[in-house]
């Protein structure tokens, strides 16, 4: 699953499944009691990128700023995004009885997806805590599926800064659990009420040209690894 050409055979629809939205595909909005739900139609599949969005907020901006990301994605590139909501705090007492099943489902989700895109809000000058918590119980021994993978930040906020000084903290945490940071271009979304319509709709411009360029870069820097990891015989 998630390499070039083959078909995307199955999207779970669960509390602590996938949702998948697919570049040039119809997306249909549907009821439902956490997040909105998209039916994909008859797509091939791509490269797969796991977003993550770093609010737990029904109508958050970032979860908005994922679904713009999906619509406006290279065709070979399969967006899905991952429910985080189930996810508990981390604490050492949970490690040592063994990590809940929402823990692992997220893990197994990370280490199958050929790229991870998370969309961060600011809170205090820096990431919410449901995403840090997220990062830790993911980033554990053994095998932490973060580690060498391709990894793409974004983030939207109310306020004048677009999310930097969060995008900055992330960063940090990115290099220490070594993960493959796209290092341009950054996108930064302030003012995030002028920038969206009433239905959570992208509907500026610049920033869905930002966006664009994002994913393109994305999947190139993706595609640079796989190759990178063929020509060192590795396959992983």
């Amino acid at each position: 699953m998630g390499h070039l050409g083959l078909p995307l055979l199955v999207v779970l629809f669960t509390v602590s499944g996938l949702v998948t939205w697919g570049a040039g595909v119809t997306l249909t909005k549907t009821t439902d009691t956490f997040d909105h739900r998209f039916k994909i139609g008859d797509a091939l599949g791509g490269l797969i990128i796991l977003g993550i969005a770093g609010s737990l907020r029904r109508d958050s901006y970032n979860r908005s700023l994922l679904r713009a990301a999906a619509s406006l994605a290279p065709p070979n590139l399969e967006l899905e995004t991952a429910d985080i909501a189930s996810i508990p705090l981390f604490e050492g007492d949970m490690e040592s009885a063994g990590m809940p099943e929402a823990v692992h489902t997220l893990r197994k989700q990370i280490a199958a997806a050929d790229a991870v895109l998370i969309a961060t809000p600011e809170y205090n000058r820096s990431i919410p805590g449901v995403l840090k918590n997220v990062i830790d119980c993911v980033s554990r021994p053994p095998d932490p599926p973060l580690t060498g993978k391709p990894v793409a930040i974004f983030g939207a906020s109310p306020g004048p800064y677009g999310t930097i000084r969060a995008q900055h903290h992330l960063r940090t945490i990115c290099s220490i659990l070594a993960m493959l940071l796209l290092p341009r271009p950054e996108v930064l979304v302030p003012r995030a009420k002028e920038k969206f319509d009433l239905e959570g709709d992208l509907t500026d411009e610049a920033t869905r040209e930002l966006v664009r360029k994002m994913m393109l870069a994305l999947e190139e820097w993706t595609l640079r690894r796989q190759r990178g990891k063929e020509a060192a015989g590795t396959g992983t």
